[in-house]
């Protein structure tokens, strides 16, 4: 190797990356070298080197005598040139430059054959002087060189006892890197050069020898030597194994090596972390603290509970996020690895805020699911959504589309969206009934007072939003009387009224007028059910039961047309209840109907109206008091011979106006006035509703069915009348 002393006082050469470490190893070396030349012979004393002829007759036997001395045997030389000295140097290109010039000038001294000792300059040895030359200094001459080689090398390889680190070690420590000591002994038959060391896979380092000699082995050496900052921890990128690799060898002074001992170390760090809360005064809320410390590299998971006390109310602190050396996140379960930025800072944060789910932000949310701004309006993206979700965060609850009803659970994160698991989207499976899967998300709003939660439906086509409305009523905080009328609920009736269609003509949509009972409870509930005036007269659908908002609206839905466990159809809209308006005490407009083509089954409509038709609801409170008739504004009369109401049927299957007269007394008692046998009529006071039989004038008879409003000059009957295609309208009012 070039540029290398070859005794024990070698100067060590490192390339260690994290500190200099060749400024540790020289001290060792420093400290160990006057023993080592004090009991140890100079390993190349005996070289020797054959001067080759190139001017003036140069020729002769350089032989290296000890670390500072040469001898040059059967010495010929002329005498002539100018200014010449013998030189060494590494080798022979370093002859005009990097060299040492011995003191004694040969000019005019010939020599014919015989010998002459030459000692190298103070402070100066033939260590890594590999090459020798007579040389002519002003003109950079060599008259004769040489290379220094071994005269009688051997093939013995040295022997190896390495000490520490032991063939597999682990060690625990607090830092990132750790020292390495490597200590063991060599021995070989002509002596020990140097001992290398290589640390996962990098340079080989030259370790200082300490001189050992012993009547049974002369050339044994020692070594004791620590490598600081040479290991790693497993973090920092190691084989797979997450370990350090050492190997040894030995060399001699004839460049044999020794059997390489390897070592594998593992170095574990072990490093405190300081975890802080804030924003309670609550302790004990985290889990999964390790006792033994954090090992870098190694990952954690840490819990925090959800709320800073077991007994909920809105004085709790909910948890909010997590923060520290390159760590974030707002999951109660913080998973982490332990890297050496945390060992720099060692310090986990988590926070607490005051609760966001506080009584007044969550309970029940009950909405519509409706067709979004450029999607295709249709039963497949109109439907119902409700959940409920507690002061604890968790909500469950159902979303109602297409005619199915799909279960939803999950958690609401602090700023209010909807987490079901790890992730904010719910994906509804729908593959079974070969439709595409739904994507689910929404949000509460938490920070104001809107008391809404909004949210979307796609089916990756068509985008549905939703909008649900917070309970604003509860046993504790119950409707106002005004909207009840009937002690302990509120009784309403509701019409639908049939109106023009944009794309439908009058003999492609029911002419009738749906109709419905609605009841409302002191806490809010909403409950009711409709006729729809396009089908059977006693086939009623419930509405999904819900509750009133804040504003005292409710969403209003029920499904239609069921077909084994779904439905094919719905009708929906927002009623809203005001007792102040002149006519209604409940209303909504816009309302949207769904009915599908070729409806089984049935003869009426056979196009249906898939993409939706448009009506409004008007109703009112029902009120039956006894003595008085529950049709409003009806003359009462002692004969009951004489009619005080009419009843009409018009349009679809009728195809001339038919009114009928009765008279109904205060006890609504029905009297049909003339008897006429092609017209019956029956009236339940308690709900309100009526229905009966018709026969137009040669035609066949056809059922209708009906209920009364009771406010304002809408006040009367409304209904409808269903024919074998269509469905025409009835109407019931006071003389």
């Amino acid at each position: 190797m070039k540029n290398r002393n070859k005794n024990n006082c070698r100067s060590a050469r490192f390339s260690f990356k994290s500190i200099c470490l060749s400024c540790l190893i020289t001290l060792s070396i420093l400290m160990a070298c006057p023993q080592a030349n004090a009991q140890r012979p100079y390993a190349r004393a005996g070289w020797t080197a054959t001067l080759s002829t190139r001017a003036h007759g140069v020729q002769g036997t350089v032989t290296i005598v000890d670390a500072n001395t040469f001898r040059v045997d059967n010495f010929y030389y002329d005498g002539g040139g100018v200014n010449v000295h013998f030189i060494v140097a590494a080798d022979e290109a370093s002859f005009a430059s990097e060299r040492i010039v011995t003191a004694r000038n040969f000019l005019g001294s010939p020599f014919t054959g015989g010998s002459v000792v030459v000692d190298l300059p103070a402070g100066t040895t033939l260590d890594g002087q590999n090459a020798v030359s007579l040389w002519c200094i002003p003109f950079s001459a060599n008259f004769g060189s040489g290379t220094f080689t071994n005269p009688n090398p051997d093939d013995i390889a040295p022997e190896l006892t390495l000490t520490t680190p032991t063939a597999s070690m682990s060690r625990t420590v607090s830092t990132l890197t750790g020292d390495l000591r490597v200590t063991g002994t060599a021995n070989d038959n002509t002596g020990v050069s140097r001992i290398e060391v290589q640390v996962n896979e990098g340079d080989w380092l030259d370790v200082p020898l300490i001189a050992a000699p012993s009547a049974g082995r002369p050339n044994r050496v020692t070594f004791d030597t620590t490598f600081p900052g040479a290991l790693t921890n497993i973090y920092i990128a190691r084989p797979a194994s997450g370990t350090n690799t050492v190997n040894v060898r030995a060399v001699d002074i004839d460049d044999n090596l020794s059997p390489q001992r390897s070592s594998v170390v593992r170095m574990t760090v072990r490093t405190p972390l300081t975890l802080t809360l804030l924003g309670t005064a609550a302790t004990r809320l985290i889990s999964g603290i390790p006792t033994r410390g954090y090992e870098v590299g190694r990952t954690y998971t840490l819990s925090a509970r959800r709320f800073d006390n077991a007994v909920l109310g809105d004085g709790v602190n909910a948890f909010s996020a997590w923060s520290g050396a390159g760590i974030s996140g707002t999951s109660t379960n913080l998973t982490f690895q332990m890297t050496p930025d945390l060992v720099s800072a060692p310090e986990l944060t988590a926070t607490y805020i005051p609760t966001p789910f506080q009584h007044a932000k969550v309970g029940r949310f009950d909405g519509l699911v409706r067709t979004a701004a450029g999607s295709t309006v249709s039963h497949a993206t109109n439907g119902y959504f409700t959940t409920t979700i507690t002061n604890r965060g968790n909500f469950s609850g159902t979303v109602t589309i297409e005619g199915r009803t799909h279960r939803i659970t999950g958690f609401l994160g602090n700023d209010g969206v909807a987490m079901f698991g790890s992730t904010p989207t719910l994906v509804i499976n729908r593959t079974v009934r070969k439709l595409s899967n739904l994507s689910l998300s929404f949000a509460v709003d938490l920070a104001a007072d809107s008391n809404q939660l909004i949210g979307t439906l796609s089916d990756g086509t068509n985008t549905s939003t939703i909008v649900a409305d917070r309970a604003a009523y509860s046993s504790a905080n119950p409707l106002p009387a005004n909207f009840l009328n009937e002690g302990s609920r509120g009784v309403y009736t509701f019409a639908l009224p049939s109106k023009p269609q944009t794309l439908l003509t009058a003999a492609e949509f029911s002419q009738g007028d749906s109709v419905g009972r609605i009841t409302i409870t002191p806490a809010g509930w909403v409950r009711g059910s409709v006729y729809m005036a396009d089908g059977n007269t006693n086939t009623v659908a419930n509405l999904f039961a819900t509750t009133l908002s804040k504003d005292n609206t409710f969403p209003f839905f029920a499904g239609l047309y069921r077909s084994g466990t779904s439905t094919r159809g719905s009708v929906s809209g927002i009623a809203e209840l005001d007792d102040t308006e002149p006519t209604t005490d409940v209303s909504g407009t816009d309302f949207i109907w769904f009915r599908p083509a070729n409806l089984a089954g049935s003869t009426r409509y056979p196009n249906g109206w898939s993409n939706g038709a448009q009506v409004d609801l008007q109703g009112a409170k029902y009120n039956h008091i006894t003595g008085t008739s529950v049709l409003p504004n009806l003359p009462a009369t002692a004969n009951t011979g004489i009619a005080n109401a009419d009843l009409s049927f018009s349009d679809g299957p009728i195809t001339s106006l038919i009114t009928k007269s009765f008279n109904l007394s205060t006890a609504n008692a029905v009297k049909i006035i003339p008897a006429d046998p092609s017209f019956t009529f029956a009236l339940r006071p308690s709900s309100g509703l009526f229905g009966g039989r018709i026969v137009p004038t040669g035609g066949i008879g056809l059922n209708y069915r009906g209920i009364i409003l009771q406010k304002g000059t809408t006040a009367g009957g409304y209904g409808f009348v269903i024919g074998a295609t269509e469905a025409g309208g009835v109407s019931l009012f006071h003389r």
